[in-house]
């Protein structure tokens, strides 16, 4: 993809993005504050979710086509730990409760991070502080919005249990294996990502502190 193309493809992609998410964010915030209800301000915002989530499916191309820099792998991991949560556990349920609204207001929050910084990234603009933003505030949000995850999961399963048995000798095995999912899911690539973002948070800030320095040693020469 010629380099002028494909700056423009990013910067739209991911605009549209951070609109996506700053829409969800809103939506839930301002639908809480009107009715008090999470369920309501849960409902509200699924749509929206639903639609930016399907559209994030095009980062795992992206990387795969090296439109962008960086690991398949970690985008899949994400990709699918949050698709298996929203598509089947909470969209087959038709769940909305407090679970769900925690889980909403984590992930928009963190891509009202991301998005933006990925935004301007395209032309190596991209502010300080939202440089610090992307690679600090993942430390926090990541583990509270897998906390909310399997929170979702776990309300879920009676009727998911229902909807999808599968029986083995009189017994319902469903339950059983969404939490062996659950332990490799957030027990092992969880950890993993987490991981791979600590290395990364050291390398960018590291170098950018580096390049502080190296900068204010230049002016007191």
């Amino acid at each position: 993809m010629a380099g002028a193309l494909k700056n423009a493809y990013l910067l739209a992609y991911n605009l549209a993005q951070s609109a996506g998410w700053f829409f969800v964010l809103t939506t839930i915030i301002s639908k809480y504050a009107a009715t008090s209800s999470y369920s309501e301000a849960a409902s509200a915002a699924t749509p929206a979710v639903l639609f930016v989530q399907s559209l994030a499916l095009l980062e795992l191309v992206n990387s795969l086509l090296k439109i962008v820099p960086g690991s398949a792998s970690s985008a899949f991991m994400q990709l699918f730990g949050r698709n298996a949560i929203l598509f089947f556990w909470l969209y087959c349920s038709d769940l909305a409760n407090g679970a769900v609204f925690g889980m909403y207001l984590t992930w928009s929050i963190s891509e009202c991070i991301r998005y933006p910084f990925y935004a301007t990234s395209v032309f190596d603009s991209s502010p300080s502080l939202l440089v610090w933003m992307r690679y600090s505030a993942f430390a926090v949000l990541y583990p509270i919005g897998i906390a909310f995850e399997c929170a979702v999961m776990h309300t879920s399963m009676p009727v998911i249990s229902n909807l999808y048995p599968l029986t083995v000798a009189g017994a319902n095995l469903t339950p059983m294996l969404s939490y062996v999912y659950a332990a490799y899911a957030y027990g092992v690539c969880g950890v993993a990502l987490y991981r791979y973002m600590l290395k990364q948070r050291k390398k960018v800030l590291g170098r950018t502190k580096g390049e502080n320095n190296g900068g204010d040693e230049k002016k007191r020469k």
